[in-house]
């Protein structure tokens, strides 16, 4: 009995002082969805997490869900006016990341309400998140010391309620919104933007190329591009500028070297003598555009997203050619199917899904 006690005193003793497991996750961050820049680097949402690119240094740094997200899917990025940084998951949850301590933060609200998003703009010290069915307002509470949302707008102008926001930008004093019924605009002083009357909607009768806007984009301070399945057309806050044909549909445009940039899915268009040229450059699975420097230089950063064929990761434009993709070292796609040591000790994963390969 004595020896039984000291036994069971052991394995108490060796249980309450033993350090807790804590779990790594190994995720890809190849498949690269959306891309942020801010003062502290270049960010790349992926599906399998947060991936910070330091440019000077050329090193990436992966945020998954044993580092503090929600979860490892990324569907959004944004960033608040404390600098850190918004991670929106397929299930509505946004995780807020401190860049410099690493620190994380979540918000709930919107947890099972929404399942896409398409931007998220700073105003001021408030958040706005378009989504799939209409557009959340965040303002930060002092007393949770974290954002909450203070407004769910459902209704812009005359289009239909919960339409779902294709895109979202705040330019010259207006929050704009792109929709499949047009484009609707709100003054950024707006009291309260769930009221109808605060909007304002612009359909093919004011000049819009088409009613089903997919994206928009801006040049300088006050002029606004607007693209649709086969055109694009400028804005400068009263009317719009003449279409201008697109050779494939665009999925974003940006402002580069005094020029814009309109990329599909496989190309990099620049606009020039009111046409849209190829500049010759670019492959199957562009995902996103940023502006950032390198080595002092300006240069276009490219997300390009996996394929079976291939992995995904960023490129880099510097106006002439696109550079060789990169992506963090990790694991060949994050369904995997099957894992096995060698003779060597070394253990191989087999995946699947849009990367398949071992």
């Amino acid at each position: 009995m004595p020896l039984l006690i000291a036994l069971l005193a052991l394995i108490h003793v060796t249980t309450v002082t033993a350090n807790p497991f804590r779990w790594t996750t190994y995720t890809s961050g190849s498949n690269v969805r959306d891309l942020l820049v801010t003062s502290d680097g270049l960010w790349l949402g992926t599906s399998g997490g947060l991936v910070a690119f330091d440019p000077s240094s050329g090193v990436f740094d992966i945020y998954n869900n044993t580092r503090g997200l929600a979860m490892n899917a990324t569907v959004g990025l944004g960033a608040d006016a404390q600098g850190w940084i918004w991670i929106v998951a397929p299930d509505g949850r946004i995780t807020r990341l401190n860049p410099v301590t690493g620190q994380t933060k979540v918000i709930s609200d919107l947890q099972d309400e929404i399942f896409e998003v398409s931007s998220i703009v700073k105003v001021g010290e408030e958040m706005f998140l378009g989504a799939n069915n209409g557009i959340y307002r965040f303002a930060y509470y002092s007393i949770v010391d974290n954002y909450r949302v203070s407004e769910r707008v459902r209704v812009l102008g005359n289009f239909p309620t919960g339409i779902a926001v294709n895109d979202m930008v705040a330019l010259d004093g207006y929050l704009y919104a792109a929709t499949v019924s047009g484009l609707a605009r709100a003054p950024l002083t707006t009291q309260q933007f769930s009221a109808p009357a605060s909007w304002t909607d612009y359909t093919i009768a004011n000049g819009l190329p088409a009613n089903n806007v997919l994206g928009l984009g801006v040049q300088g301070n006050s002029t606004l591009w607007v693209t649709t399945q086969t055109r694009t057309a400028s804005f400068n806050g009263n009317i719009f500028g003449t279409p201008i044909t697109t050779p494939e549909a665009f999925l974003s445009v940006i402002e580069f070297q005094s020029a814009m940039i309109g990329a599909s899915e496989n190309t990099l268009y620049r606009l020039q003598d009111e046409a849209w040229i190829t500049t010759g450059v670019g492959q199957p699975g562009i995902s996103a555009l940023a502006n950032v420097t390198l080595d002092g230089d300006p240069v276009l950063a490219v997300g390009i997203a996996d394929r079976t064929e291939r992995a995904g990761g960023i490129r880099f434009y510097d106006g002439v050619s696109l550079s060789p993709s990169i992506a963090p070292r990790g694991i060949g796609g994050n369904t995997v199917q099957s894992v096995e040591y060698d003779k060597l000790g070394n253990l191989w994963a087999g995946t699947g899904g849009s990367r398949m390969g071992v």
